[in-house]
């Protein structure tokens, strides 16, 4: 989702310059891009990823309750669920998709 997101070809079409078979399939990767926006806006996705991100094992809690020093920013920080949900949500922010995901 994130590579999706994050390709700018996917999110904003053909560009002046583009030619033959590349337009064509640029086009259709647009396409495809825009109807699965339409049916998972970003808010959607925004929240999906967020929920999943900070969602942790009840015994991961209670380690970092029982030490909360040890892991400053909170458990489940550093782990790679985390930092592609971050990612994720960065690339949502890109235009056209940079409207508020959150008022």
């Amino acid at each position: 989702l994130t590579r999706g997101l994050n390709t700018a070809a996917f999110r904003l079409g053909p560009r002046p310059g583009d030619q033959g078979g590349h337009e064509a399939a640029v086009s259709a990767c647009h396409g495809q891009f825009l109807e699965f926006m339409r049916r998972h806006p970003p808010e959607a996705l925004c929240e999906l990823c967020c929920s999943t991100a900070l969602r942790l094992p009840p015994q991961e809690v209670q380690e970092w309750l029982r030490d909360p020093e040890d892991l400053m920013q909170g458990p489940s920080s550093h782990t790679e669920l985390r930092t592609a949900a971050e990612e994720c949500i960065r690339a949502l922010s890109q235009a056209p998709l940079d409207l508020p995901l959150v008022e």
